[in-house]
């Protein structure tokens, strides 16, 4: 007798696991979506964890349904999918999550074709700064000639650095529009490209003095000793005062960066 009570009872505890395995597995997408954005913003890390792990089981699927539900700002209610979205690239972009981050990278850029808005697709792509890698200088370059995304695009990239993406902005720099080059100027300073001083010369006597003051901050970055002259020049025409293209600061940051450079070089070559 004890013993088929025990049997009952050990018969009656799997039903009830196994009929909660298939209550769970008979869920929709939508369903799962929609309990995973229910506890957006989550309470705690541990708790990010643990709904991170969630919509990583989800599957390509699931990120595509999620990210669908964007919207741009002001037309609808999407502020839970904004949560989740960024928690999931913080979840991914820590130290051993690579594959996970391969993976958020991937669905991410194919959201970013999928989405035509382009403030939604400015908010992929500054989600994208933390999982960004060589995939995404490919996807992201033909963006660099857009005027209202060349801006999100350049910092995304950025966040890559490397040559890769010092040669797609220097690509860009020709067939550009003039209110991308800015955008891709200071850019190419940030990455130190050499190879761009020859494009980035010529604006520094642009009309408009934003501009002017970008390519003289990139030169002063790249400090390639040719630019010494353009920049000296750039200063005289200001007395080496105050102004708005701050040509004086620049010509004293690109002495500064030149003696490092040089000292670097002399470095090298002792090592």
């Amino acid at each position: 007798m004890k013993k088929n009570t025990i049997q009952n009872i050990a018969i009656l505890l799997l039903m009830i696991l196994t009929t909660g395995s298939f209550a769970q597995d008979k869920r929709t997408l939508e369903t799962k979506v929609a309990d995973i954005l229910a506890q957006m913003p989550t309470k705690n890390l541990a708790h990010r964890d643990l709904v991170m792990t969630q919509t990583l089981e989800l599957g390509a699927e699931g990120f595509q349904k999620m990210a669908g539900m964007l919207v741009p700002p002001g037309t609808g209610y999407d502020t839970a999918v904004r949560f989740c979205i960024n928690n999931l690239s913080r979840y991914v972009s820590e130290f051993g999550h690579e594959k996970e981050r391969d993976f958020v990278e991937t669905q991410m850029l194919k959201a970013l074709e999928t989405q035509t808005d382009k403030q939604v697709k400015t908010y992929l792509m500054n989600e994208l700064n933390l999982v960004a890698g060589e995939k995404s200088v490919a996807a992201l370059k033909k963006y660099l000639t857009d005027e209202e995304l060349a801006e999100p695009a350049a910092q995304t990239l950025l966040s890559v650095g490397g040559k890769t993406v010092a040669n797609a902005m220097l690509d860009a720099m020709s067939g550009a529009p003039e209110k991308c080059k800015p955008t891709l100027i200071k850019g190419l300073g940030e990455l130190k490209c050499t190879e761009a001083v020859k494009q980035i010369t010529p604006f520094v006597n642009d009309k408009n003095p934003a501009t002017r003051k970008v390519a003289l901050a990139a030169l002063a970055s790249i400090a390639d000793p040719g630019s010494y002259k353009t920049l000296q020049e750039a200063s005289k025409k200001v007395n080496f005062g105050y102004e708005p293209s701050n040509a004086a600061e620049a010509f004293l940051n690109y002495a500064s960066n030149l003696g490092e450079k040089n000292e670097t070089d002399l470095c090298k070559k002792a090592c």
